[in-house]
């Protein structure tokens, strides 16, 4: 999808060895600014490092095979701002936990008070349990194949 709506309509009609630094630059540039669309929203830097990828590969294997200079030379990808993390608090753990499905609670409080991942929770097994050590062993986690 995105060499058909992106890369094809701004490259097609160029040749590999063609294309520019400047063109990229300038592909990239358009490609930041919000679309005339109706909800005219500016594609996030992730979205555009995700279409220039391709592009990237493309013009670099071209440039190996055919011995032209890639023109993605100190093209760094967009920097992508981390998305803030705000934590519950422990007064919202207790509310949750508190109003939680009877049956769900201890899955929840060790969701909520380790640093386990989903997989690892999922395939904790009690003998990897040692409540008078107070201690979660992380032997296996789970997967489609298991």
């Amino acid at each position: 999808m995105k060499f058909e709506r992106y890369l094809l309509p701004e490259f097609g009609h160029l040749r590999l060895d063609e294309i520019t630094r400047t063109h990229v630059i300038k592909f990239r540039a358009l490609t930041c600014e919000p679309k005339r669309s109706s909800r005219n929203k500016k594609l996030s830097n992730d979205w555009i490092n995700h279409v220039m990828t391709p592009l990237r590969g493309i013009l670099n294997e071209a440039a190996l095979r055919y011995e032209f200079a890639t023109p993605f030379i100190n093209i760094k990808p967009l920097k992508i701002d981390k998305t803030p993390i705000e934590p519950f608090s422990l007064a919202e753990v207790q509310y949750f936990l508190s109003n939680v499905r009877e049956d769900f609670q201890d899955y929840y409080t060790v969701r909520f008070f380790t640093a386990m991942r989903t997989t690892e929770i999922d395939g904790l097994k009690w003998q990897f349990v040692n409540l008078d050590r107070q201690e979660i062993l992380c032997k296996k986690h789970w997967s489609m194949a298991m």
